[in-house]
């Protein structure tokens, strides 16, 4: 008997154009639909992708599909609490994994096996990426796996490169071991955890709202020695597009810096200190030139409210109780350069990541604890 399996997939008002696709590439997994379930759910407040999903999805349920849960919310309840009803659904019916899946992102008929596999080779590994390529043109990496810069942006590794140029070919052997490659976090677009390490440390972030909660739990997973990694032979396709949009942009910056604030040790974030703060006046001009700085700085005073601040308090504290492994393990999976395809800015390449990249080859050496 394979190991049990709960693919959940977060629906919104309308997805349908996505929806046929998805669906389609879950009948052709080469995985014993037994050991599967397709949890869907819809964030829609009873939208047009809930009826599509019971007019057309349903009635294959444990037939051409795996056996099929259709969760409905009242309202959108956002990304994280929509994934963690899934989640919670699985993890109470003892499913082994949960698979997020986008609702712009399709499987290869692989890729659950090949996580899987990943994800049994080692049982200290809390959470498998798989290799994410461009649903347009699958001949181009979305994500080979992110890094984590050190003052908290998540950045997309190999974004569209082409697949050739990365090494990660999922026809190619996979590493001494049978495991994936150590990656900085893991993307939420298609990602496998195990349900050990979700009762160990807790799902996703429900205070974040949308935006850096793939980060946050992949950062807490390794906090309590759990490792995460890239399967290569595991592919997923994601109609991914890199967009600024100026409503995103205030829940991306306060919970990038709410994921700092809540994640480090004290002496960590004091060393880290001069470069972030240095580097916020950097993003403030910068938004100001392209017209979010209202969310800029909302995002800023948010971390005086009370709730964020409780929430601060709290995680910390939770977070110290559960911690096994010393910050200066963990920010060896740090990075010091900005690299991202869209946003090669000439400032960026000639003043920003030579000045922070210095300083984090100094700070780094310095964390002893």
């Amino acid at each position: 008997m394979a190991p049990k399996v709960a693919i959940v997939y977060l629906t919104y008002y309308d997805a349908r154009h996505y929806i046929d696709e998805a669906v389609l590439s879950v009948e052709r997994l080469d995985y014993p639909k037994q050991d599967l379930a397709f949890v869907v759910v819809d964030n829609s407040e009873h939208g047009p992708s809930a009826e599509y999903v019971k007019e057309t999805v349903v009635p294959k349920s444990e037939k051409t599909l795996p056996k099929i849960v259709l969760m409905e919310n009242e309202k959108n309840v956002g990304f994280a609490t929509g994934n963690n009803q899934g989640i919670a659904w699985a993890l109470d019916h003892w499913f082994d994994y949960v698979y997020l899946l986008n609702n712009d992102a399709k499987l290869h008929p692989d890729a659950i096996k090949e996580a899987v596999r990943v994800a049994e080779s080692d049982k200290t590994i809390g959470a498998v990426q798989s290799l994410l390529l461009l649903w347009k043109t699958p001949d181009l990496v979305n994500s080979s796996g992110n890094d984590l810069h050190y003052l908290g942006f998540g950045l997309t590794r190999d974004y569209k490169r082409p697949v050739t140029a990365t090494g990660w070919r999922w026809e190619s052997p996979p590493p001494p071991g049978g495991g994936g490659a150590d990656i900085g976090f893991a993307s939420g677009a298609g990602v496998l955890y195990g349900a050990k390490a979700l009762r160990h440390v807790g799902n996703l972030e429900e205070f974040y709202w949308m935006y850096h909660e793939d980060v946050e739990l992949s950062w807490r997973m390794r906090l309590s020695g759990y490792r995460i990694v890239l399967a290569p032979k595991s592919i997923a396709y994601h109609d991914y597009e890199f967009r600024r949009s100026t409503q995103k942009m205030f829940w991306i910056e306060r919970n990038r810096l709410v994921t700092h604030l809540t994640h480090l040790k004290t002496g960590t974030l004091l060393l880290f200190l001069p470069a972030l703060l240095w580097m916020e006046l950097l993003v403030l001009f910068g938004s100001i030139k392209e017209g979010w700085w209202i969310e800029k700085v909302r995002a800023d005073l948010a971390l005086f409210s009370k709730p964020v601040r409780t929430h601060i308090l709290i995680k910390r504290r939770m977070i110290r109780e559960q911690r096994t492994v010393p910050d200066r393990e963990i920010i060896k999976h740090f990075v010091g350069r900005i690299e991202h395809q869209e946003i090669d800015h000439v400032l960026v390449r000639l003043v920003v990541n030579p000045v922070l990249n210095a300083y984090w080859k100094i700070v780094r050496n310095l964390v002893q604890w």
